[in-house]
């Protein structure tokens, strides 16, 4: 054990230690009375009230991914039924489902839910909704409601 007594003390003759230091005890602990200061540590903190940096030194500036969240994840999105007359191309619309920490970053055609009719386009407006183009190949008029898939990547 090491002791401080502070100088006022020593020059009025008491001699009182002030503070100690245990560098090992019996249980190969060791104990500081205030802020302990060095080049590095080494080994691993058994707990922390605060760390600054990851393992490869980067700063922490908010926080981190969720490794166990998927990054990407998609959504099937039936939009309006439309009906369109033979050899006719079509517009229809449908709202994406709105999935918190995660932004609608495209869609794809998945099916027109009906024969002979093809996808001309499939468009993602910012304020949530899709816009598709089909058209009807054949002379017979086709109502349906076609299905597209949304796909979202995690913004936290």
């Amino acid at each position: 054990m090491f002791y401080y007594t502070s100088k006022s003390l020593v020059n009025s003759g008491t001699n009182n230690f002030t503070k100690s230091l245990t560098l090992l005890d019996e249980n190969g602990n060791s104990k500081f009375p205030g802020t302990v200061a060095a080049a590095s540590f080494s080994g691993n903190a058994t707990s922390a009230t605060k760390a600054i940096q990851d393992g490869s030194g980067n700063t922490i500036t908010t926080k981190y991914w969720n490794k166990d969240r998927d990054i990407i994840i998609t959504r099937s999105s039936i939009l309006n039924q439309m009906t369109l007359p033979g050899n006719y191309d079509g517009y229809t619309e449908g709202t994406i489902e709105v999935i918190n920490n995660y932004k609608a970053i495209t869609v794809i055609p998945k099916q027109a839910n009906t024969r002979d009719v093809c996808w001309v386009d499939c468009i993602l407006y910012e304020n949530n909704k899709i816009g598709a183009i089909l058209k009807n190949t054949v002379v017979g008029t086709k109502t349906f409601s076609p299905i597209v898939t949304v796909i979202y990547l995690r913004t936290s």
